[in-house]
């Protein structure tokens, strides 16, 4: 029988494997937004690297999302939800607040300021959930 991933609970692998993939998330993930944050003194660059990270961590998210889903609790579930209904959001508000490219005061704060508070609450969110699966290795 081909084994498709560890999508339950208690799956035949070790949780160590568990935590070296979500240690290499968190770790992509924080380097990623550290490197959007410090490039943003630039304003423009870090316009350009808002667009890696964005899609970046929309692929770590469903990563976590079909992989870790059932493994996490209740907390970290509703946490995760939480990220999927502002990420979704997010994309929409910017999406219909997109005035022929004009830039007001609306299109910076949905494209710019909010996707950036999303993108740290996600990177929040990948550490406690390794703090999560650490906690949980026999």
């Amino acid at each position: 029988m081909l084994y498709m991933g560890c999508l339950s609970t208690h799956c035949p692998c070790n949780n160590s494997k568990h935590i070296v993939m979500i240690r290499i998330i968190h770790i992509i993930n924080s380097f990623a937004l550290g490197i959007t944050l410090i490039l943003w003194c630039t304003v423009l660059f870090g316009m350009y690297a808002q667009l890696v990270l964005g899609p970046l961590q929309l692929i770590l998210a469903l990563i976590v999302t079909f992989r870790y889903y059932r493994q996490l609790n209740s907390t970290l579930k509703k946490a995760l939800l939480i990220y999927w209904g502002a990420a979704i959001i997010s994309l929409a508000t910017a999406y219909f607040s997109w005035d022929n490219f004009r830039f007001n005061d609306l299109i910076i704060i949905t494209v710019f300021i909010i996707p950036m508070l999303i993108a740290c609450y996600f990177g929040r969110l990948t550490y406690l959930i390794l703090k999560h699966l650490n906690t949980q290795q026999p």
